[in-house]
Parts: structure tokens; sequence; C-alpha cells
């Protein structure tokens, strides 16, 4: 980070270090928050957590060396501020510190460990742009990460969004860890949890829902169902879908063999286990709560930081 940058410079980086990936977002607060950098890795910083609790030396090595390449693009950038946030992996970790002093030392990047309560708000935050969309509104936001579940339900329209503007609910169920989670408490206990924690939700089953779905799950499946030959953000972004053609495309994704979805230009070999966990938490929402439609969003933590950023 360049610690020269000047103060009449208006360059700002979000950094979401999450279960599964790291996104970087750097853009110019002096040009309507125009897009300048975007930059993600897949880190699996999850992977394993469900059976030791802790990160290996090995994950903590890899995620530095990943911020001294966003220390340098920073630099590069000139980036005079910034936010870094870490998720629920950095959550569940007993060792959560030694990395996040690891980078500190290192980089010299603040990762600010934020709640379950703040990623919601964020997740929120960076989908307001969608709330009313061709006179549907959208009153629930889905986010399957990858290591939880967040589903946030609007209850107040506001700008600044507190926790008495919403209610929302964190699953520690993941597209990384469900796997993990099945293998240890078995599939019966993963349902039964979905179940009695979504089911906390007042009136969750005496009403109809149009979701706002930010999450890759929902944005492969899209993806997938309008037939792209390569995933194109600009041709899910707001996509509007109904439940019908998600249950239908779920199936024929289900019906893929391994070989096929590791072919497919919107799955790949890295994606293809975490499409098919994240299609299984979805589909069990999909029992739970009657959802009308689905808008694909591919916004995400590091959008709602910048939308949430205010120029001092």
């Amino acid at each position: 980070m360049n610690k020269k940058s000047s103060i009449l410079n208006n360059k700002f980086a979000s950094i979401d270090l999450g279960s599964n990936n790291c996104r970087l977002l750097i853009v110019d607060l002096d040009n309507k928050k125009k897009d300048i950098l975007r930059f993600s890795r897949v880190l699996n910083l999850a992977k394993n957590l469900t059976y030791n609790n802790e990160f290996t030396e090995e994950a903590i090595s890899s995620v530095t060396k990943h911020f001294k390449i966003i220390a340098k693009k920073m630099e590069e950038f000139d980036v005079s501020r910034y936010r870094c946030i870490a998720t629920h992996a950095c959550r569940e970790a007993i060792n959560a510190s030694k990395l996040i002093d690891e980078i500190y030392k290192t980089t010299g990047i603040n990762v600010e460990i934020i709640s379950t309560e703040e990623e919601a708000r964020l997740c929120l935050k960076s989908n307001m742009v969608f709330r009313k969309k061709k006179q549907i509104d959208f009153d629930l936001v889905l986010d399957i990460g990858g290591g939880s579940t967040e589903l946030v339900l609007i209850k107040k329209l506001t700008n600044n969004y507190t926790i008495e503007d919403f209610e929302f609910i964190s699953l520690p169920l993941g597209v990384i860890n469900l796997s993990e989670r099945v293998e240890v408490f078995g599939l019966e206990h993963v349902n039964s949890l979905l179940f009695k924690t979504i089911s906390n939700f007042n009136d969750i089953k005496k009403k109809k829902f149009n979701v706002i779905g930010s999450c890759g799950t929902v944005t492969s499946i899209c993806a997938i169902h309008n037939k792209l030959k390569y995933y194109d953000k600009s041709k899910v972004d707001g996509v509007i879908m109904a439940i019908e053609d998600i249950k239908r495309n779920c199936q024929i994704i289900k019906r893929m063999t391994k070989k096929e979805k590791i072919e497919h230009p919107c799955i790949g070999k890295r994606r293809h286990e975490l499409l098919d966990n994240g299609i299984i938490i979805l589909e069990s929402i999909l029992n739970i709560i009657n959802i009308e439609n689905i808008l694909v969003s591919d916004r995400g933590l590091i959008e709602g930081m910048i939308e949430d950023y205010k120029v001092l």
C-alpha cells in the first residue's frame, strides 16, 4: 500500500477474505465509484475447518502470499483508503488471529473479522440497487457462501441499514464445508439445522417471497439456463428467473455427469463440487420458503463496502 498517497486521492479498495475466494475491488470515488480493478483468487480457506477448526501453516502462507499481491496492486493504483473484512472461516478458526497478524506484519493491511450481523448488512447494502425491478419488490436476499449461508429479510427501507431495519439468519453451511458437515454429522442433521434455523424467520411460511440471489450458485444456474458459451457477468446480473426455471435447471445440473460439469464452460473443474453443494443448500431452502422469483445478482460484500463508504 502506498503510504504517500495524497489526501486528495479518492481511490478506495474493498477486500473480502471469504471462506472460498479472496476478492479485491478498487474504485474511484470521484468518478461515481467507477471500477478501476477487480481481482479475485480461490483460496479455499474454509476447507477442512470442520475437522480441525484451525488454519494450517500452508493455508496461512498461501493467504499471506495473496495479500502481498493485493498490497502491490493497491500501491500500483495509489489507493489512499480501504476496508478489508474476513467472514465465516476466520470467525470459526481458533488461530484466525495468527493469520490476521501475519497479513498485517507482511503487508500492513488490517483485516477486520466481521460479525454475522455486519455480513448480512453489507450483503443487503450491496444489492439494494435491485430492490425494486419490473414492478416486483424483492424483500429477501440469499447468499450461499463458502462457509455460511445468509438470508436477509428487509423490514424497512433506509440508506444505512441497522439491525432494526432487517432480520437475518446465518447458517454455518456453505459450498465448501457442506460435504464435511454431512460426513461428520449426517445429512439428516444438516437438513434439520436448515429447517429449524430458517423457521425462526417470523411468518416465513405465510407469504411468497421474491428473492435476490447474491451468490455463485445462483449466477451459475442462470448462466447455464441462458446457455452461455462462457460466464459473462453482464448477461446474468439483474436477470429475473421464475422459480420453476431455477428448479428445472437444478435438476438438469444434477443429471449431468462429473465429466460434463468439468467440461461445461460455466462450471469447470474448480467449481463443479461447489455448485453441487450449493444446489443442495438452495433446494433445501426452496422446500422451506415459498419463493416466486429469484433475481440473479453478481454483487457481494466488496460492493457492499463500496456502497457503504462515506467520504470524510
